[in-house]
């Protein structure tokens, strides 16, 4: 077992609050990489994931990727709005309460309001959630552009 792994098993609850989320997970899939994208967005949107308990982790993982996934590379209304968009698979990890994250990042808040209100996201998108994931479950983070202040 990697080192890594085994502390995380072993010493997660002395660094967390045992309340608070925790999400382990794994190298992040590009599914969207426009160049520059992730340098250029101006906001960027985390969804922290629970499977649908009904789908066995193998067939959730596949269908995310390739499925879920799949329609944000080839549905133009859903391609254009993203300037990068990655899932991060979920560690194999007894009792793990989340299966994985992705990160999405978008020009702007307006620019992630309005690709929100296309039809491929009612139609395609929101059935597919329904069928993935526990919609219940989801956590979001909404975050723009850090600011750094350096004084010295």
């Amino acid at each position: 077992m990697p080192a890594y792994i085994q502390f995380a098993k072993t010493e997660l609850a002395e660094y967390r609050d045992a309340d608070s989320i925790s999400v382990l997970t794994n190298e992040a899939t590009r599914i969207v990489d426009k160049e520059g994208g992730r340098e250029r967005a101006g906001l960027k949107l985390m969804c922290i994931l629970r499977r649908n308990p009904a789908l066995e982790r193998p067939k959730f993982f596949q269908h995310w990727r390739e499925h879920h996934g799949g329609l944000f590379k080839n549905v133009p209304e859903l391609y254009e709005p993203l300037l990068a968009y990655d899932q991060n698979h979920g560690l194999v990890l007894e009792g793990a309460e989340f299966d994985g994250v992705t990160e999405q990042w978008f020009e702007s808040l307006p620019a992630w309001v309005e690709s929100m209100d296309v039809p491929a996201t009612r139609d395609l998108i929101e059935p597919d959630v329904a069928y993935l994931l526990d919609p219940k479950s989801i956590q979001f983070i909404l975050a723009g552009r850090p600011t750094v202040v350096v004084q010295q």
